[in-house]
């Protein structure tokens, strides 16, 4: 069995996230305008999935290799 990382990043800003759940939340609080003056998310606004998905990109990494933490960016 062959290990594959998938990571699906948002086609408007470059933002990463290996959870497809917490992108399409970060697309609708961001980019859909589904909050009041598109600022603060309204929680009970219903998602639009195929929207979301058009303004995903899925990336796959077929040979995943162990790298250190000091060549990872944004890692303190």
């Amino acid at each position: 069995m062959k290990d594959a990382v998938v990571v699906y990043r948002c086609t408007e800003c470059g933002k990463e996230s290996v959870s497809v759940g917490w992108l399409h939340a970060h697309i609708e609080a961001k980019h859909t305008g589904f909050g009041p003056f598109n600022i603060i998310p309204n929680p009970f606004a219903i998602g639009n999935f195929d929207n979301d998905m058009t303004m995903t990109e899925v990336l796959s990494a077929e040979d995943p290799e162990r790298v250190g933490l000091d060549e990872v960016d944004d890692v303190a």
